[in-house]
């Protein structure tokens, strides 16, 4: 995603570590919501919304992407000591610019989690008994 700063200044990077992997600007692990992002901007939050967008890293396009968000924020969460929290924020970054233009496929991941589920015997049981 190579566009032009948001007019804010705001850096794509660091508001995709803030916003998306709770890596703050002091390099401390710990999630924001909107108002603590904004604040660490030193903006409104309707300019982190309007970065969000411009930068297509708001909540929709993240969810719609076929990029594991979820699986990001875990790498970050259980990063061993001594690891930086910024050099893993950086791997997840690229790995999300690279999935620009990509589209979930909601079906697949449906199918998946069923079958997923019909392999747990917990799950079968439990629905043995609705029945």
């Amino acid at each position: 995603m190579s566009k032009p700063r948001h007019p804010s200044g705001i850096d794509p990077f660091e508001l995709f570590c803030v916003y998306h992997l709770g890596i703050g600007r002091d390099g401390q692990r710990r999630f924001h919501n909107l108002h603590h992002v904004a604040q660490a901007f030193d903006v409104t939050p309707e300019v982190i919304r309007e970065a969000l967008v411009h930068y297509e890293m708001d909540p929709e396009t993240v969810l719609e992407r076929e990029f594991d968000i979820a699986g990001a924020q875990a790498d970050i969460a259980v990063l061993p000591e001594g690891m930086s929290p910024v050099e893993q924020a950086r791997q997840a970054y690229d790995d999300y610019l690279r999935s620009a233009g990509s589209r979930r496929d909601w079906d697949r991941e449906l199918a998946e989690a069923h079958d997923d589920n019909e392999m747990d015997p917990l799950y079968r049981q439990k629905r043995h008994k609705e029945r």
